[in-house]
């Protein structure tokens, strides 16, 4: 991998971060940290990887998402990516992130597979 794809998949992740922490409504530093008084939230963050199982591009809880710009889509793969970092992590849900060219952030794709989606709906009835 070049360092331009390092450098446009580090782009659209925190460019993902950015929009979601938004529609949380979680006021952000410039450093890319919850501004003081705003930590008791859970802020969308971009995850450093450690170890050698991955974990993730990012930690929106409860979702782990995998965060994808690449020129053609494979959402098989960035699904099954998703859900095997998800379970790396401990989190519940995986999800890819994946960017649409030439669209707005918001406008990017979430896909997850329909099991995952299911016990997403069945967990949110249970509450």
């Amino acid at each position: 991998m070049s360092n331009a794809n390092k450098a446009r998949g580090t782009a659209w992740e925190s460019a993902v971060c950015r929009y979601l922490n938004g529609v949380l409504g979680i006021p952000m530093a410039e450093s890319g940290l919850p501004k003081f008084g705003a930590r008791h939230l859970l802020p969308v963050t971009r995850k450093v990887q450690t170890g050698a199982k991955d974990t993730g591009d990012i930690e929106a809880h409860p979702f782990i998402l995998e965060a994808k710009d690449e020129k053609a889509h494979r959402f098989s793969a960035y699904v099954e990516q998703a859900n095997r970092e998800a379970v790396n992590a401990g989190a519940p849900y995986g999800a890819a992130v994946v960017k649409r060219r030439g669209k707005n952030v918001r406008h990017g794709y979430v896909v997850m597979d329909l099991e995952t989606f299911g016990r997403m709906l069945r967990d949110g009835r249970d509450r």
